[in-house]
């Protein structure tokens, strides 16, 4: 049988990493559409993070870099998103008796998009805010904590406002649940 002469990664091939690598597809994908296994890309990621220099290092180097500016560039706009955003801009000029010319602009703004927020502190910060994860109060449970009291025995200790009130914003609440369950705008 004879043996596959094997392949280094050429520049062309680097820039199609890279390329793919920008726009968030998958190392496998990549791989796959050069005809390349991913063993192969694995392979030339070793041998380019022992390198100090050559073509396995650029490919090391490179492959890296277009990751890690993806990432930035994909948070990036996903945080621009999160953010208030310029619905309509109207501009106004007036030209008083004395010809003194005033420009007003009115801009009304969008209200952001707090699910953008909620997926970047999710992604940035799993530990506290996915629920994938244990949160920190359970992994860091107390005798203190596990002998509090119950809800009902805290609800006890209220005054008639304060359970009023806490009646209030739960039911507020679980309607706000439920109109993003609907799929409302809330």
């Amino acid at each position: 049988m004879a043996r596959r002469r094997a392949i280094r990664p050429t520049p062309e091939i680097q820039q199609r990493f890279v390329d793919g690598l920008t726009i968030m597809a998958s190392i496998e994908s990549i791989a796959g559409s050069l005809g390349i296994s991913y063993q192969t890309f694995c392979d030339w990621m070793k041998k380019g993070k022992a390198a100090t220099r050559g073509v396995y290092f650029e490919f090391h180097r490179a492959v890296l870099a277009a990751d890690a500016q993806a990432e930035i560039d994909g948070l990036a706009y996903i945080y621009s998103m999160s953010l208030p955003q310029v619905v309509s801009r109207v501009t106004t000029t007036t030209v008083d008796s004395s010809g003194k010319e005033t420009v007003t602009t009115k801009e009304k703004f969008s209200r952001g998009k707090w699910r953008a927020r909620a997926w970047i502190m999710e992604y940035s910060h799993p530990e506290t805010w996915s629920l994938k994860y244990p949160r920190k109060e359970d992994i860091f449970e107390t005798k203190e904590t596990a002998n509090q009291p119950s809800r009902e025995e805290m609800l006890k200790r209220l005054t008639p406002e304060q359970r009023a009130e806490l009646e209030r914003l739960e039911d507020k609440i679980n309607s706000a649940v439920r109109d993003a369950g609907a799929g409302k705008k809330v």
